[in-house]
């Protein structure tokens, strides 16, 4: 995920500067043009993050899950080992 964000980071410096550039020659279309693709940009990978973030909590909760499923297992086996050896 944080290689992700660096390409929206660097893809939003490249939009920047064109809108500084387009701004510094007076060209008012072009600055407005970098507006948008930077809304565009972020908007878009705004969307594509959150995703991405809720599958990671997704994720980590079906990890937790399957520990403590893992663990009762654990115990199981540990119960049905003490009480065969009981016999």
């Amino acid at each position: 995920m944080a290689k992700d964000i660096r390409v929206v980071a660097n893809d939003l410096k490249v939009y920047y500067t064109g809108f500084e550039v387009a701004v510094n020659k007076g060209d008012i279309g072009d600055a407005i043009r970098y507006l948008r693709d930077m809304r565009r940009e972020l908007n878009d990978n705004l969307d594509y993050l959150e995703s991405t973030k809720e599958g990671v909590a997704i994720k980590e909760v079906l990890r937790r899950n399957l520990e403590e499923s893992l663990e009762d297992y654990k115990a199981r086996v540990r119960h049905l080992e003490n009480e065969l050896k009981k016999h």
